[in-house]
């Protein structure tokens, strides 16, 4: 009996050979990453603590409040997520049982649920205990006490409402009575300008996602995600520098980077909308558990 060899098509022969490929591709990446994240394990320090002093902008004032969501391409990121709101901010964390704080993790999209926020975003960095790198204050309460270190994202109580965004140590938390507040890594954006050249710390890896929150020069708040995947080859993510010049370019007066990389999340009534690589690789999109959040709630007038 005469068998006829098949012949497979074209394109299964393409990818018998591009997915091996590819996947040593990415091993090798991994490897080359992984020697890079240990050589730059301690951040490098270059420049003042205070070289660019704490700031307050007034809240923009708003009869009808509201949140739009800008989606843009970017060269170097898969997309970036912009929220431009004048809906209510706060500043929430993971919950234990009995309804008190916990220095724990948790993923985004589960500590907005929890809080109704229409919109969820990742906060700042953090510990492996769950406690975060730097001051905590959720409603009025100081949940850690690590003040005067590095910028930060905040809000003051009534009657005269501000952004409160820089370092900040308890003594002026208190004169300015700030109810919510969540340290992240340095300053971006200062006056109008870039000045990520001028942070504090060198990143260990010049290009992740990112998340940055600032706000524009009549006090609407603005924040970005910016998707990316940090060990892989291609769109990787964009850099501190080019992150500050995309918030320029969008209007943003003053801003600050907060934690970024496998962390970088946004949520929209519960639902992960960008692509959060949790495991650093490019085909499998997941949301890493964080010990702070940021919350926008559909503000009542």
């Amino acid at each position: 009996m005469n068998m006829k060899r098949t012949v497979p098509p074209a394109a299964l022969i393409i990818l018998q050979y591009l997915v091996p490929l590819y996947l040593l591709l990415q091993i090798l990446s991994l490897a080359r990453l992984k020697v890079l994240r240990i050589a730059n394990k301690t951040p490098t320090r270059v420049g003042s603590d205070n070289y660019f002093p704490l700031i307050t902008v007034p809240v923009a004032a708003s009869v009808n409040p509201t949140t739009t969501l800008h989606v843009y391409k970017h060269k170097l990121s898969r997309k970036v997520f912009m929220l431009n709101t004048t809906d209510s901010f706060s500043v929430i964390a993971p919950y234990s049982s009995n309804n008190s704080h916990a220095l724990r993790l948790e993923r985004v999209s589960v500590q907005a649920g929890r809080h109704n926020c229409s919109w969820g975003i990742n906060g700042g960095p953090f510990h492996k205990d769950g406690s975060t790198a730097g001051a905590l204050i959720i409603d009025g309460k100081i949940i850690i006490d690590d003040f005067g270190g590095a910028a930060g994202f905040g809000v003051t109580g009534k009657p005269t409402v501000q952004w409160v965004l820089g370092s900040l140590t308890k003594e002026r938390a208190y004169q300015l009575g700030v109810v919510h507040f969540v340290t992240g890594f340095d300053w971006l954006v200062y006056n109008g300008e870039n000045v990520a050249a001028k942070q504090r710390f060198k990143p260990a890896i010049k290009r992740a996602p990112r998340t940055a929150v600032g706000v524009d020069k009549t006090g609407n708040l603005l924040i970005i995600v910016a998707d990316g995947c940090e060990r892989c080859l291609q769109k990787r993510g964009p850099t501190l520098d080019e992150t500050a010049d995309f918030l320029v370019e969008v209007g943003v007066a003053y801003a600050v980077n907060m934690d970024g990389g496998s962390s970088s999340t946004m949520t929209r009534q519960r639902r992960v909308i960008n692509k959060p690589t949790c495991l650093d690789i490019d085909v499998i999109s997941c949301s890493r558990p964080v010990a702070s959040a940021i919350c926008i709630r559909r503000a009542t007038t």
